[in-house]
């Protein structure tokens, strides 16, 4: 019982820290322009890189766990993690920053394949595990919220390298406690091979259902990523408030995404999945429009901004957890590289998403519409190609004669 409690402890801090990384500096980014005299373009890259970062690391942490085991991949994520938010505090410019945040993602992107892995090797009872991984879900979607808050007061007490100070302490804590747990992987396979993972993925990749489901997940909980990354510019550069306004803020919009994923619950129970997810898509036309109309008469201003992106992170909550649920379905026999697939992409997708809203004029709704509504556009067109196309052929074969 101790040592299931321990894990479920690892399971929760390894999930966490991965929020925090990105999330706790955010109110920062007009400091560290200003600290390095640069251009905010410039410090714009550092946060598609430590999405990069992460993204390309799901590859590597996940079949490094099948081969030495949870512990260790946890534990060399962590150190790498550690030597590059080191980096990051000692950065003379911003280039070597920029670095250091790619190799930060990288060593932290450890823990979004690991926290799922070791709940699943230490919880046999599905229903157990499935109400352990509810909780942890909660608290994840509610921290990048309570991260920015936390970075906000430390930047208005002290400057932004205490912010990665405090990040290196966390990381630094949470290597002390996974060293204290057991290894979870019984099965662990000292033969598996790139051949081995590589076949994996690709079947991950080439499946059709798997990757109908994905996209619409990955595009619009990319897009939210996205949106908090920009909500620093639109707020803080644009609109003057405080950091401690933008945290706030942020918080705000976050709790209406997980508000989206308790609805999602209850519309399962009444309604087929696949229309749940082709009218939440298509509901997320809705906040896409309302910016368009805006810009046409209405200033830029704090209600503007967020109104229709609360709307935004609604719908989002609801769509991408039950695309999610529907994805990893589809895959059961390979849940592992399925899982591994699913953190890459959805990463990859806010590393997009955040490189494309903060090359747009913030200053300008129009710019939110945009974001939105492409946003939308690549979920429905993939949605209904993949997953409604095939099905509609497939039920007009049944009704032929």
């Amino acid at each position: 019982m101790h040592k299931q409690r321990n894990i479920f402890l690892a399971a929760t801090f390894l999930s966490l820290i991965g929020y925090t990384s990105f999330c706790i500096y955010l109110p920062a980014i007009p400091d560290i322009v200003s600290s390095f005299h640069d251009s905010t373009k410039t410090i714009k890259h550092s946060l598609t890189l430590f999405l990069l970062g992460f993204s390309l690391s799901q590859f590597v942490w996940g079949s490094l766990s099948s081969k030495y085991g949870r512990k260790k991949t946890a534990l060399w994520g962590l150190y790498l993690a550690d030597i590059a938010t080191l980096s990051t505090i000692l950065s003379p410019n911003i280039e070597l920053f920029n670095i250091a945040r790619f190799f930060e993602g990288f060593g932290i992107g450890c823990t979004a394949v690991l926290w799922r892995t070791l709940l699943t090797d230490s919880i046999p009872n599905r229903a157990t595990l499935t109400k352990a991984v509810s909780q942890i879900s909660i608290l994840s979607n509610i921290l990048p919220g309570i991260a920015t808050i936390l970075g906000s007061y430390l930047l208005l007490f002290f400057n932004w390298r205490v912010i990665f100070i405090f990040l290196l302490i966390l990381t630094t804590l949470l290597l002390f406690f996974i060293h204290n747990i057991h290894e979870t992987n019984r099965y662990i396979q000292q033969d598996f091979s790139v051949q081995n993972a590589y076949a994996e993925y690709r079947k991950s990749f080439t499946h059709r259902n798997f990757v109908g489901y994905l996209i619409p997940y990955i595009v619009l909980a990319g897009g939210m990523v996205g949106y908090n990354a920009g909500a620093s510019f639109i707020f803080i550069n644009h609109l003057h408030t405080s950091a401690q306004s933008y945290s706030y803020l942020l918080l705000l919009t976050t709790l209406t995404y997980i508000g989206g994923t308790y609805i999602s619950a209850k519309l399962t129970n009444q309604f087929e999945q696949d229309k749940i997810i082709l009218v939440g898509i298509i509901c997320s036309f809705i906040p896409g429009i309302i910016y368009w109309m805006l810009s046409l008469s209405t200033p830029l201003s704090l209600m503007t901004v967020i109104i229709p992106m609360m709307i935004y992170n609604l719908i989002a909550g609801i769509v991408t957890n039950i695309s999610n649920v529907c994805a990893m379905n589809e895959l059961r026999g390979i849940a592992g590289a399925a899982s591994a697939v699913m953190c890459a992409s959805v990463y990859g997708a806010s590393a997009l998403a955040t490189k494309l809203l903060t090359e747009l004029n913030l200053a300008k709704l129009s710019s939110l519409g945009i974001y939105v509504t492409a946003l939308t556009i690549v979920s429905l067109i993939c949605f209904y190609w993949l997953i409604l196309k095939p099905k509609h052929a497939k039920l007009r074969n049944r009704c032929a004669p």
